[in-house]
């Protein structure tokens, strides 16, 4: 069941760079950002339509992007966090994340702009779990 009154989200996938897990904290989008991302992902320049779908991926999930998960990035080997308890905190992390992970931002709003559907996480009956690779979408 979808939680409707439920304000944070949250994503874990299997970076393919690192190859640890990384779990994003997000707000749902609204029906007005669904839209303006959709629009912005092409524009049109001097009478031409170009792609731009990764500078609006990117942008919107600056937008809606509230948490990283602890451990899952860090500089220089040591981690940061989106925690303001967390010692590791880093007042810009969301800045540090969208210059040094932009693929990671741009696979975060294929999974909730354009497959919200698709489950990043699978759970086995064993209770243990199977990243689905991000070539893949779930089928159900």
């Amino acid at each position: 069941m979808r939680d409707l009154g439920k304000a944070d989200n949250k994503v874990t996938f299997r970076d393919g760079i690192s190859g640890s897990k990384i779990t994003l904290f997000y707000r749902t989008p609204t029906t007005e950002e669904l839209q303006e991302y959709y629009s912005n992902s092409m524009i049109r320049k001097q009478g031409k339509t170009i792609a731009n779908a990764v500078n609006a991926r990117v942008d919107f999930a600056e937008k809606i992007l509230t948490g990283i998960g602890e451990g899952c990035f860090g500089i220089n080997k040591k981690p940061i966090s989106s925690n303001p308890e967390s010692p590791d905190y880093k007042e810009n992390w969301k800045a540090l994340v969208k210059e040094s992970a932009p693929d990671i931002l741009d696979t975060f709003i294929i999974m909730t702009f354009e497959r919200s559907s698709i489950q990043a996480v699978l759970t086995e009956g064993d209770g243990g779990e199977e990243e689905l690779p991000l070539s893949k979408s779930s089928e159900g």
